[in-house]
C-alpha cells in the first residue's frame, strides 16, 4: 500500500527508548516547561565554552576537565561535526548526563571545505549561547592558566 508510513522505526543501531531520555528536552508539565530540568542553568554561569570535535574523543576529557579547572567555571557545549557512530557513542556515554555539559550533534551530507565543520558549530555558538560571555576553543586546545576565563 503506497503512501501509509508506519509509525515504528526499525533500527539497526542501539534501540533509545525516548520515554526515558528526555534530559535534554522542555519539561511539558510546566509552564515555564522551556526553561528545560537541569537545576544551575547555562546563563547562571559567567560563560560558556563552545568546543567542536570530530573523533578527538582522547583528547576531549582533558580539555573538558581543563576547563572544569578554571577560577571561573563555565557552562560547556560540545558540538559533534561528525564523529563516527562509536566515538560520538564514546562521548555521549561519558559526558550525556554531565549536568554542565551540553551535547550537540551536526550531520551534513555535504560541505564545501573542511574548514565548514567547525566554523557551522561556531555559528550555532553565536546563535546558542545562553551566558553573558562566549569562549570558542577547540578539542586539541589546552589551557595554559586557570584565569582565562575570569
Amino acid at each position: 500500500m503506497s503512501g501509509i508510513v508506519s509509525s515504528s522505526i526499525i533500527k539497526s543501531e542501539k534501540t533509545v527508548d525516548l520515554s526515558t531520555d528526555d534530559s535534554w528536552s522542555p519539561d511539558r508539565g510546566k509552564k515555564d516547561g522551556f526553561l528545560g530540568k537541569i537545576e544551575k542553568k547555562p546563563w547562571d554561569y559567567a560563560c560558556e565554552a563552545w568546543i567542536p570535535f570530530m573523533d578527538t574523543v582522547d583528547t576531549l576529557p582533558y580539555v573538558i576537565e581543563i576547563l572544569r579547572l578554571q577560577s571561573s567555571r563555565p557552562f560547556i557545549v560540545l558540538v559533534d561535526t561528525g564523529s563516527t557512530k562509536e566515538n560520538f557513542e564514546r562521548v555521549e556515554d561519558q559526558y550525556g548526563d554531565d549536568k554542565d555539559i551540553e551535547l550537540h550533534r551536526l550531520r551534513f551530507k555535504s560541505v564545501r571545505h573542511s574548514s565548514d565543520y567547525p566554523a557551522i558549530a561556531m555559528d550555532l555558538a553565536m546563535s546558542g549561547c545562553r551566558s553573558d560571555h562566549l569562549f570558542c576553543t577547540h578539542s586539541d586546545v589546552f589551557l595554559k592558566r586557570q584565569d582565562i576565563l575570569e
